[in-house]
C-alpha cells in the first residue's frame, strides 16, 4: 500500500508551489500570458494568442514576441535548473 508521509506530502506541495510562483514572475517579467498549469503541463502564450480580439489591427506580428518568447523559454530552463538543484 502507498503511503505519503503527510511531512513529505507538505513538503512537495511547497516546492511546487514555488516553482509555479517562480515561473509565474517569469511570465510576467517577459511580457508573456501563462493561460494555465495542470499537473506538469505550464502553458504560456505571447499577448496577442492568448487575446487575439484585442489587437486585431496590428500586422505583422510583432518580432518583439517571438524574440521575447525564445528568451523567456531560456529563463524557464533557468529557474528550473535551479529548483532542481535545491531539491536535490
Amino acid at each position: 500500500e502507498f503511503c505519503l508521509d503527510p511531512d513529505s506530502a507538505q513538503s512537495a506541495f511547497e516546492l511546487f508551489n514555488d516553482l509555479v510562483s517562480a515561473l509565474d514572475a517569469t511570465v510576467e517579467e517577459f511580457g508573456m500570458y501563462k493561460y494555465q498549469h495542470v499537473n506538469d503541463i505550464y502553458l504560456v502564450s505571447c499577448p496577442r494568442g492568448a487575446l487575439p480580439g484585442i489587437d486585431q489591427e496590428q500586422e505583422p506580428y510583432p518580432e518583439d514576441y517571438t524574440t521575447q518568447m525564445a528568451l523567456l523559454a531560456f529563463r524557464i530552463k533557468e529557474v528550473v535548473e535551479t529548483f532542481y538543484t535545491h531539491s536535490g
